[in-house]
């Protein structure tokens, strides 16, 4: 298993539509950084431009090519959300404790638990980079 690495400078940054870092993120951009912080270096760019489906999407769509879809989140999972009816639109990183680090449209980069009333109904899965953690 992959450790998390120290992500507590990345909270409080705020939220730009293609956000990449290192001032502010989106969701997908958020999740590329904590895993390019795990030495997790993605195969594909996976970012995404003003004509592509939504980043969340597009890391869901990166997350089933090269992760492997599991039950329940371990440590470094990509945990993906269905926050507009029948869209995945959010994702973010579990960093275990029941906790996983995510940025949404108006807020900033948060730490926030997994089963609070706003997300436990919004998840949609959870996904493992392949050779990462098994």
């Amino acid at each position: 298993m992959i450790a998390v690495p120290d992500y507590t400078d990345l909270l409080g940054k705020p939220f730009a539509y293609h956000g990449r870092g290192p001032d502010a993120y989106d969701c997908g951009g958020l999740v590329l950084e904590i895993w390019r912080r795990a030495g997790i270096i993605p195969p594909i760019e996976c970012g995404s431009s003003e004509d592509s489906p939504s980043q969340a999407m597009r890391i869901e769509q990166y997350a089933s090519e090269f992760c492997g879809s599991v039950d329940s989140p371990e440590l470094m999972d990509v945990i993906t959300f269905q926050v507009v009816p029948r869209y995945i639109t959010h994702c973010g990183v579990y960093v275990g404790h029941g906790r996983f680090v995510h940025i949404a449209e108006k807020t900033s980069v948060a730490c926030e638990e997994l089963a609070s009333p706003i997300w436990i109904n919004k998840i949609r899965g959870f996904y493992r980079f392949r050779g990462v953690a098994e």
